[in-house]
């Protein structure tokens, strides 16, 4: 369990790109190590060294945690494009009388940390994601905000394999 600071600060939210980025470099890491660890014996075979006990458990959790989110979006977009993204989203949405006539309006959306994070780790495509993450979502946004908010994520979103063949199916 995190400890939680004396002060009752809670520490930052971390998305699933992140962990994710940790895990592959940690990963990564641990291969290169594992590689120098082998010794050749006399009779010219290979011999390893074994790593400690405790630490095959934690092994084996970090391996099936990026395993696991290598199956989830957090695959489909990249750590340089999260400020961005999270700016976006996290702005309060801008009234047409508010803005002055020759300037454009930044895109916002005003959803909270928790509603921000979840958008991030799922990447949701269809409203129906969308009212499943953000609450009250229908006296927040209108519906054509609603909806550029997908498009706003879709951009954001890199096309799978899947998605890509999906595509190519529906176009014919």
């Amino acid at each position: 369990m995190a400890e939680v600071p004396k002060s009752g600060n809670v520490a930052p939210l971390v998305t699933n790109i992140e962990v994710l980025t940790l895990l592959q470099a940690k990963l990564e890491e641990r291969e290169i190590q594992d590689a120098a660890a082998e010794e050749e014996m006399e009779d010219g075979t290979m011999r390893r060294q074994r790593r400690p006990k405790k630490l095959l458990h934690r092994d084996w959790i970090e391996q099936k945690v990026y395993n696991y989110l290598l199956t989830t979006p957090a695959t489909q977009t990249t750590l340089k494009q999260l400020p961005e993204l999270v700016a976006q989203l996290k702005r309060q949405p801008v009234n047409d009388k508010e803005v002055l006539p020759d300037a454009t309006p930044l895109e916002g959306y005003g959803l909270t940390d928790a509603e921000s994070l979840q958008v991030i780790n799922l990447m949701p495509s269809e409203p129906v994601e969308l009212h499943l993450i953000v609450q009250d979502i229908t006296s927040r946004l209108s519906e054509e905000q609603q909806n550029k908010l997908l498009e706003t994520i879709g951009k954001y979103k890199e096309q799978t394999p899947q998605e890509e063949e999906e595509f190519t199916i529906d176009d014919e």
